[in-house]
């Protein structure tokens, strides 16, 4: 099956390790697309916790250690109950930290399809 579109990403959102509380605090603006895939850098030194809000309220979701990462790819396993997967517009990927970061920043890109 050949796809006419095209991947691409909205502006990188960052935020650095000073700004990131014991609290969820948001990585920057929501996304203005239906969303495919995600990747999540935690360029700090400290184990960070991600969160975002779903039925069940805004909860801590992903820890992720010191210098590591993570794609979330709604893609690779499209078709859902409900039709294609996908992260909703506007929905926001929050930051806390578990140990008090000292140096570095998180990075959040999220990737759209346009055809």
């Amino acid at each position: 099956m050949n796809y006419n579109g095209r991947a691409c990403a909205e502006e990188m959102r960052e935020l650095a390790a000073g700004a990131i509380g014991a609290g969820l605090t948001a990585i920057g603006v929501a996304p203005t697309h239906s969303i495919f895939n995600i990747t999540i850098i935690n360029a700090t030194n400290e184990i960070l916790v991600f969160g975002w809000e779903q039925e069940d309220g805004l909860l801590d979701r992903v820890p992720l250690p010191a210098g590591t990462g993570i794609t979330l790819d709604m893609q690779t396993n499209k078709k859902g109950a409900d039709g294609d997967l996908n992260w909703p517009v506007n929905r926001q990927i929050y930051v806390r930290q578990e140990g008090v970061p000292g140096t570095g920043k998180v990075y959040v890109t999220y990737f759209y399809g346009e055809k």
